[in-house]
């Protein structure tokens, strides 16, 4: 891919997620195009000590980047969105948005996810999943430039014709098909 990552994404909120997911997910497209978003599940709290539930997706990104560049826009989107992580014990506490990077790959390959082992993120992947425990989740609604997302995978771009953000639903196989044929494509050019 000369250059290019595939980055996955774990978002978590326990503080007005909907809200701070949006303006993330909004942010990211605008950065850098064509991403992937899982649907948004709510998920009990992991190492913290809260009474209130979690939200959490998966994104992928692609990006030119390294990782040190990507966790530390990353971490200043977090911060315009609320999170003090100058606390040493932001981690512990509530948080309107923390944004992990769960690996970075050279190639897309979707079986990564199954290296996931923090039980939020299978969560995250069971809802893109039609099993019957998938049903069972809660999942959450999210708005990125006026489209509503968050109950499927969906793949978000720029149609650069027209200028509109455009949204994919589909399942998790097929938006990988069609996030990695601009990879492809792009690969030609270079």
């Amino acid at each position: 891919m000369s250059g290019r990552y595939a980055y996955f994404l774990g978002f978590g909120s326990n503080i007005r997620p909907c809200h701070h997911f949006s303006t993330a997910i909004s942010r990211l497209q605008a950065e850098f195009g064509r991403i992937i978003v899982w649907p948004v599940v709510e998920t009990d709290p992991v190492a913290i000590d809260s009474d209130k539930r979690f939200c959490n997706t998966l994104v992928v990104v692609r990006s030119d980047w390294a990782p040190e560049r990507l966790k530390a826009w990353t971490n200043a989107l977090e911060v315009e969105c609320g999170r003090n992580r100058a606390d040493p014990l932001s981690g512990q506490k509530d948080r309107t948005l923390d944004i992990d990077i769960l690996a970075q790959q050279s190639t897309l390959d979707l079986s990564i996810v199954s290296q996931f082992n923090e039980p939020y993120i299978q969560t995250v992947l069971s809802a893109a999943t039609d099993s019957v425990a998938s049903a069972l989740l809660t999942r959450h609604t999210i708005h990125v430039a006026g489209h509503t997302l968050g109950h499927r995978p969906a793949t978000i771009y720029t149609d650069h014709a027209s200028g509109h953000i455009m949204v994919i639903e589909d399942s998790v196989d097929s938006l990988f098909q069609s996030f990695e044929a601009p990879l492809h494509s792009e690969e030609c050019l270079s």
